[in-house]
């Protein structure tokens, strides 16, 4: 049902979300506070606690995009994003060798990568997690990249997207 809202209304919805997970007794804001005081000495506890709303309302807006990388249509998807760089991914992709783009684990991998396969078709690596509970378990992560295939390597330690040259 969020996934429908317009996108302003749906991050709209994700910092309402995200101000309600501030409230709940969740384990880790104590050690987010912490951690703030330890690497932002320079900011008051206040603005230290406005960053960390701040930041939960960044968590529930990413949870209602994860949303929309699962059920939007690729219509929508490519209407809302852009892809930068694209002369230096055809510039590689021209030498006929395919190219490796490689992301941290913490960005949004995998709208990311619905995003990319929409202009170019991919591939995508990804390290096993742990935690089998997540919403986003690899298992899954050929769907909301729509066609592009998953591979998961035993060794692998961060993700990556493999783009290759369309076939002529």
């Amino acid at each position: 049902m969020i996934e429908r809202l317009s996108y302003p209304r749906l991050l709209q919805a994700g910092r309402t979300l995200g101000r309600i997970g501030r409230r709940l007794p969740v384990h880790y804001i104590p050690v987010a506070r912490a951690n703030m005081r330890l690497c932002l000495p320079e900011l008051s506890d206040p603005e230290r606690e406005r960053l960390l709303d701040r930041h939960f309302e960044a968590l529930g807006m990413s949870l209602c995009e994860s949303a929309m990388t699962w059920w939007s249509s690729d219509e929508r998807i490519v209407k809302l994003s852009s892809v930068e760089g694209v002369a230096h991914l055809e510039q590689a992709l021209a030498r006929g060798r395919g190219a490796i783009i490689l992301t941290a684990h913490f960005t949004t991998l995998e709208i990311g990568a619905r995003i990319l396969n929409s202009a170019f078709p991919i591939n995508v690596l990804y390290r096993r997690r742990r935690i089998r509970c997540s919403p986003t378990s690899p298992t899954r992560i050929a769907s909301p990249t729509r066609g592009a295939r998953s591979t998961p390597p035993s060794s692998a330690t961060t993700s990556a997207a493999c783009a290759r040259a369309a076939p002529q």
